[in-house]
């Protein structure tokens, strides 16, 4: 990992001006810090290459309707139009954009199957917007928070026990124990980027606006909860069908955590221990047949 950063430091700009602006906004849960740092990142994205005008345009438009989205008067009008360039921007399915690739198609131990990793601007930039417009508060002091992990753990427990037993039992993963070379980039990509961005999305946004009409309607809290869920399960359609399966169940327990503790950062925690627990302890992603 070190090699490769020395020989692409300078593409590495754009995402450590993403990694930054996070961890200011966790320290001093600025929205004004958050908004001024993705404005760096952008600059540094159109600079190094990493993003082009078409791809700035997406995320402005996408952005606009986001903030649009938030505004009680506009909500109706904005809310498909937000998700569909979110989603397109979220499956790196619009021009404009060149993620680095930093793993490719390496395997993390002999019983796993290859591996390729991209440090997806689009997807991550759209995740900030996100969380920028909504003004969900995230803090560092949650993620330490006593409360807060008291009613995580459990959850993080019974979600690995249940996921990687079904994984077991269907032969999708096995025991697997192993540091790869490459174990700091991907933690700093599946915390900072993946598990942030998916969980403003699915959880932060989807999930809670399915409760409020669940609110409006007397429905119980289960059924938004599982429709979110759903649909994050089916965001992994390209792993293929046991893995849709497991994300949708896994999403279940990421929703519950949410919804229990009302902080984002407990979801957040919950999706990152349990992918770090399967990178770390089975064959990630999956085992070879």
């Amino acid at each position: 990992m070190l090699p490769f950063f020395r020989e692409n430091t300078m593409q590495f700009l754009p995402y450590i001006c993403l990694w930054l602006t996070l961890l200011v906004t966790l320290i001093t849960q600025s929205r004004v810090f958050l908004g001024l740092g993705l404005i760096i990142s952008f600059i540094a994205g159109m600079l190094i290459g990493t993003m082009t005008w078409i791809g700035l345009l997406a995320l402005l438009l996408t952005g606009m309707l986001a903030l649009l989205y938030f505004h009680k008067i506009f909500r109706k009008i904005t809310f498909i139009g937000m998700l569909i360039g979110t989603f397109l921007l979220y499956f790196r399915a619009l021009p404009g954009f060149h993620n680095l690739l930093v793993i490719s198609a390496q395997h993390t131990s002999k019983l796993a199957t290859a591996f390729t990793m991209h440090l997806n601007f689009d997807k991550v930039s759209m995740g900030y917007i996100l969380l920028f417009a909504s003004q969900i508060p995230l803090s560092f002091r949650y993620f330490f928070n006593r409360q807060i992990l008291l009613k995580t753990f459990p959850i993080i427990v019974m979600c690995m026990s249940l996921l990687m037993g079904a994984g077991l039992l269907t032969g999708y993963v096995a025991f697997d124990f192993k540091i790869p070379s490459f174990t700091l980039i991907w933690v700093l990509n599946n915390l900072f980027f993946v598990c942030v961005a998916e969980e403003v999305l699915f959880r932060g946004i989807l999930q809670q606006t399915f409760m409020h009409v669940a609110d409006k309607y007397k429905i119980h809290f289960i059924w938004p909860l599982m429709l979110a869920s759903v649909i994050f399960g089916l965001a992994h359609f390209k792993a293929g069908v046991i893995f849709i399966g497991l994300a949708s169940v896994a999403g279940m327990f990421y929703g519950y955590a949410y919804y229990k503790t009302q902080r984002l950062e407990a979801s957040i925690l919950t999706h990152f221990m349990v992918n770090f627990i399967h990178f770390l302890f089975f064959t990630y992603p999956a085992r070879i047949i």
